[in-house]
C-alpha cells in the first residue's frame, strides 16, 4: 500500500510540473 502511496505522488508531481511547463511556453508565446 505504501509503494501505491509514493507512486500516486510521483504521479501527481509530474502532472503539475507538466502544467508549470505548459504554461511557461504559453506566456514565451505571448512575450515574443
Amino acid at each position: 500500500a505504501e509503494e501505491v502511496k509514493l507512486l500516486l505522488a510521483a504521479i501527481r508531481r509530474n502532472i503539475a510540473d507538466a502544467r508549470v511547463t505548459a504554461i511557461s511556453d504559453e506566456t514565451r508565446f505571448d512575450a515574443a
